[in-house]
């Protein structure tokens, strides 16, 4: 065989090994496309402030919410994500418009931008959530994340929640 047969060969073999040894293990959490359920300029707002939610997730102090707060048993939300990491289970929260029915009443509060409603779901207020910076809306997904795991309001307060994920996440 020739010289320049087996260097061409090698060429070729190189790429293909990257190819195949694939992604490392702390490949980033991706948003779930089907847990988005809010359509028009408003969902991109939304996919791009849960990207950024989710690399904040991946950081341990920002981890470390779920240990800071209680549900209202006095247990760590951390308790109630199972085998799931914070950010895996921010991915696949569903989201929705909470401007619908027309003239939600929530949206219509001054400064809302998000809520919950009880449940395991986020509502986005479009406007007013499109119209905050990306470190506003990255942070109130995350605040938003933390009440489906059993966090109440009226102790603690909206903006303690609110300062809290900011000084753990980043402002």
């Amino acid at each position: 065989m020739s010289l320049r047969g087996t260097s061409c060969r090698c060429a070729v073999l190189l790429p293909v090994a990257f190819v195949l040894a694939g992604p490392s293990d702390a490949q980033a959490v991706e948003p779930d496309p089907r847990a988005i359920l809010v359509t028009g300029p408003a969902a991109l707002d939304i996919t791009n402030a849960l990207r950024g939610a989710l690399r904040k997730l991946e950081n341990p102090s920002c981890q470390q919410l779920l240990d800071d707060f209680t549900d209202s048993e006095g247990r760590p939300l951390q308790e109630h994500l199972g085998s799931a990491t914070p950010a895996e289970y921010l991915a696949h929260l569903q989201i929705h418009d909470g401007e619908i029915p027309k003239g939600s009443r929530r949206c219509a509060s001054p400064g809302a931008a998000a809520f919950t409603a009880g449940g395991a779901a986020v509502f986005v207020c479009g406007t007013s959530f499109a119209s905050r910076g990306r470190t506003f809306r990255e942070n109130a997904l995350i605040h938003e994340m933390l009440h489906t795991l059993g966090l109440r309001e009226n102790p603690p307060s909206s903006a303690d929640i609110s300062r809290r994920v900011a000084a753990r996440c980043g402002s």
